[in-house]
């Protein structure tokens, strides 16, 4: 997968969604809202309980370029951001592609989030800094299929000085049916250069049990402009 200078920053941010948006953060705080249907998934606790014990995962890659390759997302630890007070969750993304111009992907970020589990921003080292503009609310306390909302907008910088903007990420979710017990639940970024331009759009499906567990499914990666190549990472 080739990834050009100028979206460089955008598209790492992104990839940090991997953990930071593919289980929310954001949204409206309460109660599940209004226009789902069936149980109710207890969506906050089980973020929480992920976060706190962190991710592995093996993929396999489909698409523009089959491939393998890992995400881990180390357990959260004590950590600030900003001076506001929670932890941190280091994520990295390998990545071996076949029948592309770069043969490997690797994304190493560090995403921050207050005391609450509630996403502050990420790190990206010699690529991105990206924040919200403000804290955005906890996730709904419960879900039910149907639902929909709108989680924040993150500004993207080049570095922590945060005197270039790259481009900015908007972050959104969705829980859809799947069986009597559970639900989907999928977070989609779209990620916009320093243009306003949209580069890449990347939606990442969880499965919530009626305990709140989430256990990933598949990412996918859409590009758009003069690339325009797709990805489906599917867990093993």
């Amino acid at each position: 997968m080739r990834i050009h200078e100028r979206t460089r920053p955008v598209l790492g941010a992104l990839a940090v969604a991997l953990l930071l948006t593919a289980c929310g953060g954001g949204g409206s705080s309460g109660d599940s809202g209004s226009g789902g249907s069936g149980p109710a998934y207890p969506l906050q606790a089980g973020y929480k309980a992920l976060l706190t014990a962190g991710q592995s995962h093996a993929l396999t890659v489909t698409g523009s370029c089959p491939g393998t390759a890992t995400f881990t997302a180390t357990p959260a630890i004590a950590a600030t951001f900003e001076s506001i007070p929670g932890s941190s969750s280091v994520n990295v993304l390998n990545g071996t592609l076949t029948n592309c111009t770069v043969g490997s992907l690797t994304i190493n970020a560090t995403n921050y989030y207050d005391a609450n589990g509630t996403p502050l921003g990420s790190v990206t080292p010699l690529v991105s800094y990206t924040a919200f503009a403000s804290t955005p609310p906890p996730l709904p306390t419960s879900v039910r299929a149907g639902e929909t909302g709108t989680i924040a907008n993150l500004t993207v910088y080049t570095d922590s000085t945060k005197a270039t903007v790259a481009g900015r990420v908007f972050l959104a979710y969705s829980v859809t049916p799947d069986t009597a017990s559970t639900a989907f639940v999928t977070i989609s970024s779209q990620g916009y250069n320093g243009a306003n331009v949209l580069v890449v759009t990347q939606l990442t499906r969880y499965r919530i049990s009626a305990d709140g567990t989430l256990s990933l499914v598949d990412i996918s990666l859409v590009y758009s402009g003069t690339s325009a190549n797709q990805y489906l990472l599917t867990k093993v």
